[in-house]
């Protein structure tokens, strides 16, 4: 997982490696390798690496649901 990083007044990505825990619906608990106050990079993990420069687009917020179901689309 990545998590965002400031350094030299620059946002980059940076790699933690997590330990999870319990799942339920959408959510999963991360027991390990997250801080509180991190702000995670939910897309775009594909094209990124450690170091590199981030941009950050709030426009999309993921699901969060506890029950999902299977959308009619």
């Amino acid at each position: 997982m990545f998590v965002t990083e400031e350094k030299d007044g620059k946002l980059t990505a940076a790699q933690r490696f997590v330990t999870l825990g319990p799942k339920r619906g959408d959510q999963v608990a991360i027991l390990k390798g997250v801080a509180e106050g991190d702000t995670v990079i939910t897309s775009g993990q594909i094209k990124i690496q450690n170091g590199s420069a981030i941009a950050v687009n709030n426009s999309v917020v993921p699901d969060n649901k506890a029950t999902p179901a299977p959308s009619d689309h």
